[in-house]
């Protein structure tokens, strides 16, 4: 799937590229109708990127299950449309992980706007969230997950506060200051020191009280950035 971002807009273009795909939009299309809402399905790993599943016109029901002597309940997605977004080159990939980002982090139901045409192929045209304050559209990861467009946060009288910080990767994540009504950072100084991610995740144990482990080690950040003064990747004064 080709996926064509629009930034001015706030939009993303979905286009169908293979003969699967392009069947899945055949039955789609006609069925689909302005402010209709998609429902986030989840991710697929792709490698080291993602596929995203999006569902149309199904109900989540509950299924029970035993999982080596645990019971397990979980929601699932039945009957409807299921589209997947499986971007077709390394750009739409980095795009439709970002899309998962915002679905993710701001749990956004992708909207549908209008269909196109790309190339002589029909394709869909969807936003992510609209704005709380003034309903425009919004794809950006921080605006869903505060629910406030750029033209918006502009206009908010920031109120800031001292706590987490975090961007989309595993891990990312810092002490910073943000204002509690729209999300946006205070803006830096240019004179804070650069910091190294363990740095970072040693910052959020001292202060915010959060315990960082690993998956991969066994390591504390403590440890981490004393190894990493050791080895002078972090200057000693």
């Amino acid at each position: 799937m080709k996926i064509i971002r629009d930034n001015k807009a706030a939009t993303f273009t979905l286009v169908p590229v293979d003969k699967s795909e392009r069947a899945v939009f055949g039955h789609l299309i006609p069925k689909l109708k302005n402010g209709d809402t998609f429902t986030y399905g989840g991710r697929e790993d792709d490698g080291e990127y993602c596929k995203v599943r999006l569902h149309f016109g199904s109900k989540m029901v509950e299924k029970v299950e035993r999982v080596g002597g645990i019971t397990v309940h979980r929601g699932v997605e039945e009957g409807g449309i299921c589209l997947v977004l499986n971007g077709s080159t390394k750009k739409d990939k980095l795009e439709v992980g970002g899309m998962r980002n915002s679905c993710y982090f701001g749990a956004c139901s992708p909207i549908f706007l209008k269909t196109t045409k790309v190339s002589g192929v029909k394709s869909l045209v969807i936003t992510l969230k609209l704005c709380k304050h003034c309903k425009a559209p919004m794809i950006s990861m921080h605006a869903c997950e505060w629910s406030t467009c750029n033209a918006c946060a502009e206009k908010c009288q920031h109120t800031y506060k001292k706590g987490m910080v975090h961007g989309a990767g595993v891990g990312d994540m810092a002490v910073g200051e943000f204002c509690t009504k729209c999300g946006r950072g205070k803006p830096l100084t240019g004179n804070e020191p650069k910091k190294t991610q363990a740095q970072r995740h040693l910052d959020v144990e001292r202060e915010l009280g959060v315990h960082v482990m690993y998956h991969n080690s066994s390591a504390t950040p403590s440890q981490i950035v004393a190894a990493e003064k050791a080895a002078g990747v972090i200057p000693t004064k």
